[in-house]
Formats: structure tokens, C-alpha cells, sequence
């Protein structure tokens, strides 16, 4: 799936310079991750790509362990769909509502 996920973008995109970024996170970061997430029940997560005419993509500044550049997005609540998710998410990271 992901990579027909890259190659979808890659067609539609052929100038796009694609760079692959690592932030390796500390094990103490990664178990607090882990059990705030478990800890509120959290489904998965709600991310998605938004863009303008020309192509122009979205992303959320970043503080924090997960300080840097990103998709917005982030968990589902308990009971929450996926798509009332992601419009709370970008509501949130944004400043965004839509739809």
C-alpha cells in the first residue's frame, strides 16, 4: 500500500524533490509516547496530505520530542471516526475548519 501510495504521488508530482527524514526518538520519549496513548484508548491515528492548485502541501510546525515539519494529524479518540478525527486534528494544528 505505501508504495503505491509513493508512486500515486510521484505521478502526479514528477518535479517533487522527495527528502526521507530521521528523528530517532529516546526509549524514555518513546515509552511516554506510548503509554499516553494507551492510556486515553487512542485507535490510531488521522493524517492526511492537503494541498492547493499548484500543488503547495500543508504541513504542521512541530515543538516538543516531535519538534519539526509535518503532515497534519494526530490521534483518534475513543469512539471517534477517522474523518471527524483528521477535521478536529487540522482544526487544531491549523486553525483550519472545513466540511
Amino acid at each position: 500500500m505505501i508504495d503505491e501510495v509513493f508512486q500515486a504521488f510521484v505521478r502526479q508530482y514528477p518535479d517533487a524533490k522527495l527528502t526521507a527524514a530521521d528523528q530517532p526518538l529516546p526509549e524514555a520519549d518513546f515509552k511516554a509516547q506510548k503509554h499516553k496513548h494507551f492510556s486515553r484508548r487512542a485507535l490510531g491515528g488521522a493524517i492526511g496530505i492537503i494541498h492547493n492548485a499548484r500543488g503547495q502541501i500543508v504541513l504542521a510546525k512541530r515543538s516538543g520530542m516531535h519538534a519539526g515539519w509535518s503532515l497534519p494529524g494526530g490521534t483518534v479518540e475513543e469512539g471517534e471516526d477517522f474523518s471527524i478525527a483528521f477535521r478536529r486534528e487540522i482544526s487544531e494544528e491549523i486553525g483550519v475548519s472545513f466540511g
